[in-house]
């Protein structure tokens, strides 16, 4: 009985925190939106969000153009999906050490204008193996497509692909394969990806994962 009784409080208390953290992302992506209609206001917090990003440069480079391979590309990418993510690492939903440490010190203001400086960067086009990226087509238009876009623009809260550093894509497609298996973290979590990096072997990911990159 006592059990069962903390079993239903702690999911109930996760159903609370899950639901505050979606309201305060609703919050903020409103904030985001009056900031935008004003251009004098999207440029100061462009400014302020470059400058928050100090740190950051040395990963992500300074114009979130990556200068790592397992690094993820962050010029360009959607609004949504990079305020989530923020919020994901800054809460612990998504683990990595570096990234905990950085976002757990960011204000409301920092989310904002973080997320918006690395949204209105130009991403630099990568250059992969033409054959391979070939094969990677069929592939993500079979099982990306659908979510991610023809174009690989993905929408407000799904990641931009188009673009992304083929390494990382290679990296985070193995790491869901990994949960699907049982032997993920809180690195990645996703089921619908796990779904999805499951069916694939090592060349075909490495074919999307080409294929993706060189998507403009």
């Amino acid at each position: 009985m006592r059990q069962t009784l903390r079993l239903t409080l702690l999911i109930t208390l996760a159903g609370f925190a899950l639901a505050a953290q979606a309201g305060g992302l609703e919050t903020l992506l409103q904030r985001i939106e009056r900031i935008q209609a004003d251009p004098t206001a999207l440029q100061a917090a462009i400014e302020a969000g470059e400058e928050r990003t100090l740190l950051c440069q040395y990963c992500h480079g300074a114009d979130g153009n990556s200068l790592k391979p397992e690094v993820p590309n962050l010029a360009a990418q959607n609004i949504g999906y990079l305020l989530q993510q923020i919020e994901h690492f800054s809460s612990g939903t998504r683990e990595d050490y570096v990234m905990n440490q950085l976002a757990e010190n960011f204000n409301a203001e920092d989310k904002v204008n973080v997320t918006l400086f690395y949204h209105h960067q130009a991403l630099k086009p990568q250059t992969v193996p033409a054959e391979l990226a070939a094969r990677g087509r069929p592939l993500y238009q079979q099982l990306c497509r659908d979510c991610h876009g023809e174009d690989g623009h993905g929408s407000e809260t799904l990641a931009r692909l188009a673009g992304q550093r083929a390494e990382y894509v290679d990296l985070a497609l193995r790491l869901f394969r990994d949960e699907a298996a049982g032997k993920a973290g809180l690195q990645r979590r996703n089921p619908l990806m796990a779904g999805v990096a499951r069916r694939l072997d090592d060349e075909q990911i490495e074919a999307i994962a080409a294929y993706v990159a060189q998507m403009p």
